[in-house]
């Protein structure tokens, strides 16, 4: 059953404004960063920068939907957000994401610490605008204390919504140093490391070449384009450059005069040549991971092994106190730590007819992220306890 929406009402001094057009969302850069700068989330993924590049390189066929709340004409919460049309149970739906795709390492709204109830004006905002989408889906929301004030806000607009486990991201804590990190890793991982030095050390002189922020960050991305475009995802077609619309987005972040100062490329060379290459971005806890990847024809020698050991020696010597590797659980990642942040996704429906209709059929829509929430992650250390699945018409 439905509960009642809880009535709010802003007040004189607070206003609402929909942002749907791109030139409009464009103007509020200033707005938008200085929003950004008072959340004291330092994340460079939900700067305007970040969010504009995204939309000239992947926006497509969406559309715009960005509510924001302003108090005496300052902008203290957004949501970025977009429609796109999908097909879910061979039905046409009007599906509400954020403005974000596997690039965006974790979605959210921006609220001003001070804005009074902001997420909850924000939330009743979304429900005003209904009739614009029939399905929200808000995916790779990290599972924080905030997060507890985001099912809060959710819950008292009165709509349903379904939470599950979304990715579940890796971090490597280095805040004591390299050394110490070290020694925390399996004793085969040490020896992989020291074996790869010396497979790549066979073969020639092995160099590995840093461009953290400053300097040619374009021409260490053309660098990135080329080992990716002979690993074993050009075959899959989904090597880094290989997709005009991630090559655009990838250059507009290294031409940016702000987020290229974040975008530190690691690139291991054997006399010379370029053969694997590491990128991330320093962000709010350290650096996260954007993409890595090895010319397959050196795969005996396991560079992207050897590459990352030297990232994290480096990463220490900067003083970064962590390392996201950001994506999901994967093998390979947990060799390097059992420490993972989660992630949650929301599926959100409200009162109208077809919306009613995906939550009845929402046993048979959600299977896939049912099994994922399912699934356990044996020896995998957790940042927080997170709760099971949430169902708000419990």
């Amino acid at each position: 059953m439905v509960s009642t929406m809880r009535a709010f009402h802003p007040g004189p001094s607070v206003d609402t404004q929909t942002i749907r057009d791109h030139g409009a969302f464009s103007a509020l850069r200033s707005d938008w960063n200085s929003l950004l700068e008072r959340s004291a989330v330092d994340s460079p993924w939900r700067t305007h920068q970040w969010l504009d590049h995204w939309w000239d390189a992947f926006g497509g066929d969406a559309r715009l939907l960005v509510p924001t709340v302003w108090s005496k004409g300052r902008l203290v919460a957004a949501a970025p957000m977009m429609v796109v049309e999908e097909t879910i149970k061979r039905l046409d739906v009007q599906v509400l994401r954020f403005v974000a795709n596997a690039v965006t390492p974790r979605s959210g709204f921006l609220v001003d610490p001070d804005a009074d109830r902001g997420t909850t004006v924000l939330w009743s905002l979304v429900k005003a605008l209904s009739k614009e989408w029939d399905l929200a889906i808000l995916a790779n929301v990290p599972r924080d204390v905030w997060l507890d004030q985001w099912r809060t806000a959710l819950t008292d607009t009165g709509m349903r919504f379904v939470e599950t486990l979304d990715r579940r991201s890796p971090f490597i804590d280095l805040s004591q140093g390299f050394q110490a990190f070290r020694r925390t890793i399996s004793p085969k991982l040490r020896e992989n490391i020291n074996a790869s030095r010396n497979r790549l050390s066979r073969l020639g002189v092995v160099d590995v070449q840093s461009v953290l922020g400053t300097g040619d960050v374009p021409g260490a991305l053309e660098t990135c384009f080329d080992i990716s475009a002979r690993s074993w995802k050009a075959g899959a077609g989904s090597d880094l450059g290989g997709r005009p619309a991630y090559r655009a987005f990838y250059r507009a972040l290294a031409e940016d005069e702000v987020l290229r100062r974040r975008l530190y490329i690691w690139i291991l060379t054997v006399d010379g040549q370029p053969i694997a290459f590491n990128m991330v971005m320093r962000g709010d806890r350290g650096v996260i991971g954007l993409a890595t990847d090895y010319d397959l024809a050196f795969k005996m020698c396991s560079p992207g092994v050897y590459l990352f050991s030297t990232l994290l020696q480096d990463l220490c010597t900067l003083g970064v106190d962590q390392c996201d590797m950001a994506g999901d659980l994967y093998d390979y990642k947990l060799y390097w730590t059992k420490q993972y942040l989660p992630h949650s996704q929301f599926w959100i429906y409200h009162g109208g007819p077809k919306s009613r209709l995906l939550y009845f059929l929402k046993d048979r829509t959600l299977p896939t992220l049912r099994r994922r929430q399912a699934s356990a992650v044996p020896g995998a250390n957790v940042r927080d306890s997170p709760p099971g699945p949430a169902d708000s018409s419990a």
